[in-house]
């Protein structure tokens, strides 16, 4: 009775393996008008084949994914450096007006509007700068910044006199004062 028990066992544990690897059953058109072995050769191409193409997308996968990676660096460099050039450079206090350089190296500035004309004469201007304006009405005050107090040169004079005729009404219309 012991050895029916063991067969019993035996033929349970068969039983189990044979579930755990049972693969499920694949229905497979086959041509009449062929011969098997050419019916196989068929299947086993198109298996081939699709191998293949598995291999192919996964290299272009990997592709795909390293360059995008690559991009995302690339963006991601670009961005650090662009947060830093904009935090670089502190705004001067003249550049909310118009305002230039001249050759001998005089800071000039001019207003862009009567409240700004208004705040160049009343805020900024010292006792050694220099002003200049246009008879016409609308036109800029120009300012030229002296803080040394010695004259300034007639090369500057001339720059801020254009500079202020150039930001005139008159300018836009084409007319000489």
């Amino acid at each position: 009775m012991l050895d029916a028990d063991e067969d019993d066992q035996n033929l349970i544990e068969i039983n189990q393996d044979l579930v755990e690897n049972f693969n499920p059953v694949i229905v497979v058109d086959v041509d009449m008008q062929i011969s098997a072995h050419l019916n196989i050769k068929k299947y086993f191409e198109i298996k081939k084949k699709s191998h293949f193409k598995e291999l192919k997308t996964r290299d272009a996968a990997e592709v795909a994914i390293k360059q995008a990676e690559n991009a995302a660096a690339k963006d991601l460099a670009k961005f650090k450096q662009t947060v830093l050039k904009s935090h670089q450079r502190k705004v001067f206090w003249f550049e909310k007006f118009i305002w230039f350089i001249s050759s001998e190296n005089y800071l000039v500035i001019g207003g862009r509007n009567a409240q700004q004309n208004e705040a160049l004469v009343k805020k900024y201007m010292d006792k050694t700068d220099l002003f200049m304006h246009s008879e016409l009405h609308g036109a800029a005050v120009v300012i030229v910044k002296n803080p040394s107090g010695k004259p300034v040169p007639q090369l500057t004079l001339m720059e801020a006199a254009t500079f202020e005729m150039c930001h005139s009404p008159c300018w836009e219309s084409k007319v000489l004062a």
